[in-house]
C-alpha cells in the first residue's frame, strides 16, 4: 500500500451530537452546518469519545422525540496507527460502508468514507496483481505499467524470470536423470505437460484464496490450512480419477494410465501445499505473501510434480512388466 498516513484520508466534517439530543435537533444541526457526509450521525460523550451512530434512514423513520440513545447502534473503530489495507478489510469484516477511527487515547477523529475505502481496495487489487505477475514496483506506478520504459520493465520483471530459469535448467536435470524410464515408454513424455498445468492451475487458485486470506488480519489461518489442503487433495483425487480411464481409452496402457492418474492426484496435493505454505512463510519472514506466487510458486510447483511424475514412473514401471 501507499506510504500515506491514514489520517489523510480522514473526513472530519461530519455531523456529531451528544447524548440526549432529539430528532428535531439533529435535522437543525444538519440544516445549519455543510457536512461532507449526512448517511450517518455520530454520537460523541462530552470527552468526544465514539459512543455510535443513526443511520439517516433510521432517523428520518423516528419519531420527532426520539433520542439518540434510543436510536443509536454501535459501531467498531480503528486506530489512527492502523494501515490503510486494514481500514478497507475492517469495512468488509464488519459489514460497514464507512470506517471511524480514534487516535491514541481513543477521541473520535473522523471516518473514511465509502469513496476512499474502494479506491484504497482498488489499489490493493493492483497491487497484489503486480507482485502475482513477479512485478516489483510501488503501487502509486501501477497505473503506468504500459508507459515506462523498457529498460524499466525490463527491471522490474526481470528478477522472477531468472528464478523461473534456474528452476527451468533444475527440472531438465530432473528429466535428463530419468532418462531410462522415459525411453523404456516413450508415452510419458506426452502427459508432463497435462501434469504440470493442472498444477499450476490448482496452485495459482490456492495462492490467490491465501493471499486474501492473510490480508485479513482476523482471518484463521489454520483453518484455512486445513480446509485448502482437503480441498487440493479432492481435487487431485477427482482430476486423477477422471485421467485413469480417458488414458486407457487413449490407448496408452494400464501401466501409464495408473501413473499418471496417481501423479494428478499427488500433485494436486503438492501445488496446495505450496500454495499455502510459501506465501505464509513469506509472512512470517516479514515479506508481501503476495511475491510468494507468480513465477516463484509456479516453478517450485512444477520442479515436484514431474519429480513426483518421474519417480512414480521409474518405481511402477517395474512392477506392471
Amino acid at each position: 500500500m501507499s506510504e500515506k498516513s491514514i489520517e489523510q484520508y480522514i473526513s472530519n466534517k461530519i455531523p456529531r451530537v451528544s447524548s440526549g439530543k432529539n430528532r428535531d435537533y439533529i435535522f437543525e444541526l444538519l440544516k445549519t452546518y455543510d457536512f461532507t457526509d449526512i448517511q450517518h450521525i455520530f454520537i460523541v460523550d462530552s470527552q468526544n469519545r465514539l459512543d455510535g451512530f443513526i443511520d439517516l434512514k433510521v432517523l428520518f423513520k423516528s419519531k420527532s422525540t426520539a433520542l439518540t440513545e434510543q436510536l443509536m447502534q454501535p459501531c467498531h473503530s480503528i486506530s489512527n496507527e492502523s494501515t490503510l489495507e486494514y481500514a478497507a478489510n475492517h469495512s468488509i469484516g464488519k459489514s460497514m460502508d464507512f470506517v471511524p477511527v480514534n487516535d491514541e487515547m481513543g477521541i473520535f477523529l473522523g471516518i473514511i468514507p465509502t469513496q476512499t475505502l474502494i479506491e484504497i481496495l482498488r489499489r490493493e487489487h493492483i497491487q497484489d496483481m503486480d507482485r502475482i505477475a513477479g512485478i516489483q514496483r510501488g503501487i502509486d506506478n501501477a497505473g503506468e505499467a504500459l508507459l515506462e520504459p523498457s529498460f524499466t520493465r525490463v527491471r522490474h520483471r526481470l528478477p522472477w524470470l531468472l528464478v523461473g530459469l534456474v528452476g527451468s535448467f533444475l527440472t531438465t536435470f530432473i528429466m535428463a536423470k530419468y532418462e531410462d524410464t522415459l525411453n523404456s515408454n516413450i508415452s510419458l513424455a506426452f502427459f508432463i505437460p497435462g501434469i504440470v498445468y493442472l498444477a499450476d492451475a490448482i496452485g495459482t487458485q490456492t495462492e490467490t484464496i491465501v493471499i486474501r486470506g492473510l490480508s485479513l488480519s482476523w482471518t484463521n489461518f489454520l483453518s484455512i490450512l486445513k480446509k485448502e489442503m482437503l480441498t487440493g487433495w479432492l481435487i487431485g483425487l477427482i482430476l486423477g480419477l477422471i485421467s485413469l480411464p480417458i488414458a486407457i481409452l487413449g490407448g496408452f496402457g494400464l501401466d501409464v494410465a495408473v501413473i499418471v492418474s496417481l501423479s494428478v492426484m499427488v500433485a494436486g496435493t503438492i501445488a496446495t501445499t505450496i500454495g499455502l505454505l510459501l506465501p505464509w512463510s513469506l509472512q512470517r519472514l516479514g515479506v508481501d505473501p503476495a511475491f510468494g506466487s507468480g513465477p516463484l510458486a509456479t516453478i517450485v510447483q512444477d520442479i515436484l510434480s514431474i519429480m513426483v511424475y518421474l519417480m512414480l514412473a521409474y518405481s511402477l514401471l517395474g512392477a506392471f512388466n
